[in-house]
């Protein structure tokens, strides 16, 4: 009972956890963390030919990260470059520059560059002073883009965070006037590597993690042993029923009849894991029709009007889950879960299900 004691005092004290981040742009398209995605992106909003309408905003407001002294002038052509070869045979990941290429990786007339290194997640070991030293004109910055601070050991090389120079541009009223697609494209960028800045940080809650690594992992067995509980409850309530018990999902399992598939029932179990205090029961119908909900009332319009009942909890193309109830359980009760889901299915499901049950059959 002392080790169930420290997992209750630990429980007392855990922090609430992040919400899951919507999904965007990058990680839709499974590239959320890819440097040369993220560089790509870079390249489109720095030039100013592109049609996002940004002009060399994001330009100028990375050259406010830079020294004061820099004497570049934007107002020239310029190109911007992606994965530019050195003499030496290295890529510079971003290159702005109003020089021409020539042979070897060299600029010809060249007075103003920027020379960026994007860093996303890997260790800084580029050869920056090479960078610098490859690019030909009279002026010149270079910067490190990063997820976190990083020293980038040249003095020619100022570390700027992704966050800083979003956060800068995204305060600009340049922004607001863009075109709507371009402007979901900048925001979904900014929000990817902020969630990506965020898995780099180091937080309070994981650090609370590491102190209690040992009590979480006890509780986590804990969960596991409660799950087996339940499926074995749920394995004595089929044979009650003279069902069959199916699924192999962690949070629900089916019900149903070996003869026939169209309708069964489905126990879910998410709030039974969360709060402790209960789970719902669904009736399931599977490859549901068009006109199903219509033809589903006609038949069950006598049942449906049953405390409790929630009519069309979740619809899929696959399924629908027609009517459920919810069953509360108090942890007193918990030893003897078979019999109240029992209960609560011959009480308020059952004529639900058998009169779906007899249309299928007709």
């Amino acid at each position: 009972m002392k080790e169930l004691a420290e997992i209750k005092q630990l429980l007392d004290k855990l922090p609430e956890g992040q919400s899951q981040a919507a999904p965007n742009l990058f990680s839709i398209s499974k590239y959320p963390h890819y440097e040369d995605v993220v560089s790509n992106w870079y390249a489109f909003f720095m030039d100013p030919a592109q049609p996002h309408e940004l002009g060399t905003l994001f330009l100028d407001c990375l050259l406010q990260f830079g020294p004061g002294n820099n004497a570049l002038n934007l107002e020239k052509e310029f190109y911007v470059r992606r994965e530019h070869t050195t003499p030496s045979g290295k890529a510079i990941d971003l290159l702005i520059s109003d020089g021409e290429e020539a042979d070897k990786g060299n600029l010809h007339k060249a007075t103003n560059a920027i020379v960026i290194e994007n860093k996303v997640f890997h260790w800084l070991a580029n050869e920056l002073d090479d960078y610098w030293r490859a690019i030909d004109a009279p002026n010149k910055v270079g910067f490190v883009l990063s997820l976190t601070k990083t020293d980038t050991r040249s003095p020619h090389f100022k570390n700027v965070l992704h966050s800083e120079l979003l956060a800068r541009i995204r305060e600009s009223s340049e922004v607001a006037a863009m075109p709507t697609r371009y402007k979901c494209y900048l925001e979904d960028l900014a929000t990817n590597l902020h969630e990506l800045a965020e898995t780099m940080r180091y937080t309070p809650d994981l650090r609370f993690f590491v102190e209690n690594a040992a009590a979480i992992d006890r509780a986590v067995r804990l969960r596991e042993q409660f799950l087996k509980f339940v499926y074995q409850q749920l394995q004595v309530l089929a044979e009650q029923m003279n069902l069959s018990l199916g699924g192999h999902a962690e949070l629900y399992r089916y019900l149903y009849n070996d003869d026939h598939e169209r309708v069964y029932y489905t126990i879910l179990l998410d709030d039974l894991v969360a709060d402790g205090g209960s789970l719902t029961i669904c009736v399931e119908v599977s490859r549901p029709s068009k006109d199903a909900i219509q033809t589903y009332d006609a038949i069950c319009s006598d049942y449906m009007s049953q405390p409790g009942i929630v009519r069309l909890r979740k619809q899929h193309a696959s399924f629908m889950h027609y009517a459920s109830k919810r069953i509360a359980i108090s942890p007193d009760e918990m030893e003897n879960l078979a019999q109240i889901v029992l209960q609560g299915i011959e009480h308020d499901l059952t004529k639900i299900y058998g009169q779906l049950w007899h249309h299928f059959h007709a």
